[in-house]
């Protein structure tokens, strides 16, 4: 049996993987795209997997036409507040100081994941394949044979990986990583408190790691509290009473009493950066490419810019007529997005190093007076705002301007 052509192959429908999708056939480029597990399912309850949504990444999804979202699933924040271990006044942002009239969202995981694929599903131009994977790959010279776990075959022009953080594809592929294990953990849940979040993304830092609660529908908020790793499992067998109280204290109650409205998860965080993220024929996207700390909440947006980064570098090819999986479409890819994954890591690496060095040398007041200082800091304090929004390097043009219409 021949091989089937495929112009673009896409290995995992993640975030990453389907908005690219959907930015192709979008544009007139027909896609396969390759999903192994079950696709999430709608709920009128909000899921526990939260994620923050920078500015520029709402344009991505205002141009994919998935935006917005239905109601409850995404919350704006106008200010984010961060504080050391003393509570002092730290420092806040605000989007009136960029301009913006907001500084992002906290968006329900499974609800942007629900909207990409039904429209990827509705699609003439998307063969979405789910509950199938590559079994096997091939590289001969400048070619790439594909068999997929139903014994199917593909030679595509250009295969995307976008599996996540422990790609099997990239494995396959002797991509490296490096990076390091932070030997923590984030506990995630829901939460009422006595005052409502008024739209306020807090975070504090103290000994073992941050805390943030971030806001979601109704004046509740989302926890994501980093601990060492040897303390989770305790953490995780209190009851939601003594939980609560634990929260109370370590936030400094700064919406007042704490309770949890949800079941507690916890996830482990990493550093793991790819030594490299385009080869012959092949691409990086998302957290098979980068995985870092969620503490200042770029991971995702981190990985939608290499989405709106490679939809350029593939229509530009296509517009020249060149190769879509050629070494110059790609080596452009490679140093784009390598150095803004390196810097961008390497950045909120230091971040934690830092707050964490600081606290757990006993020196929260020093911290709490640098945050201080910040906020008189005024051009610092704006570039480190527009940071936060995706607004600073060099912006892929889904991200500046909402340029495509729905097929």
């Amino acid at each position: 049996m021949n091989p089937i052509r495929e112009e673009i192959v896409i290995s995992g429908a993640g975030v990453a993987g389907a908005s690219l999708a959907l930015a192709l056939v979008r544009a007139g480029v027909p896609v396969c795209l390759l999903e192994q597990h079950r696709l999430p399912e709608p709920s009128i309850d909000l899921d526990i997997r939260v994620v923050a949504l920078s500015p520029s990444a709402i344009l991505l999804f205002e141009a994919l036409a998935v935006w917005p979202l239905p109601e409850g699933k995404a919350t704006p924040y106008q200010q984010m507040a961060v504080t050391g271990a003393a509570n002092a006044a730290g420092v806040q942002f605000a989007a009136r100081d960029i301009a913006q009239p907001a500084l992002g969202h906290i968006v329900e995981l499974r609800a942007l994941q629900v909207a990409l694929h039904r429209a990827l599903l509705a699609s003439r131009l998307c063969d979405f394949r789910v509950g199938q994977s590559i079994a096997v790959l091939n590289r001969r010279d400048d070619q790439l044979d594909l068999e997929l776990a139903d014994g199917s075959r593909k030679r595509p022009g250009l295969l995307v990986v976008a599996e996540g953080e422990f790609s099997g594809l990239r494995e396959q592929l002797g991509i490296g990583s490096h990076g390091r294990d932070y030997q923590s953990a984030g506990i995630v849940c829901h939460l009422e408190t006595e005052r409502p979040n008024p739209g306020i993304a807090f975070q504090r830092f103290d000994e073992g790691g941050p805390l943030a609660f971030l806001p979601i529908a109704g004046g509740r908020s989302s926890l994501v509290w980093t601990r060492p790793t040897e303390q989770v499992a305790d953490l995780l067998a209190l009851s939601d009473t003594e939980f609560a109280e634990r929260l109370g204290t370590a936030s400094a109650h700064r919406f007042g009493a704490v309770r949890v409205v949800s079941p507690r998860q916890s996830f482990p965080f990493r550093l793991a950066l790819a030594d490299q993220v385009a080869g012959a024929r092949v691409v990086l996207i998302g957290d098979a490419a980068h995985k870092v700390h969620p503490l200042a909440g770029l991971g995702l947006n981190l990985g939608l810019q290499d989405v709106a980064a490679l939809y350029d570098v593939i229509m530009d090819a296509r517009r020249r007529g060149r190769d879509l999986g050629g070494a110059g479409s790609l080596q452009r890819y490679q140093a784009w997005r390598q150095s803004d994954a390196e810097f961008t890591a390497g950045l909120v690496d230091a971040m934690e190093r830092g707050f964490r060095g600081a606290a757990d040398s006993g020196l929260p007041g020093l911290l709490q007076t640098g945050l201080g200082w910040l906020n008189h800091l005024k051009p610092l304090k704006r570039l480190l705002t527009e940071a936060a929004c995706g607004q600073v390097g060099r912006m892929p043009s889904l991200m500046r301007v909402s340029t495509l219409s729905a097929r």
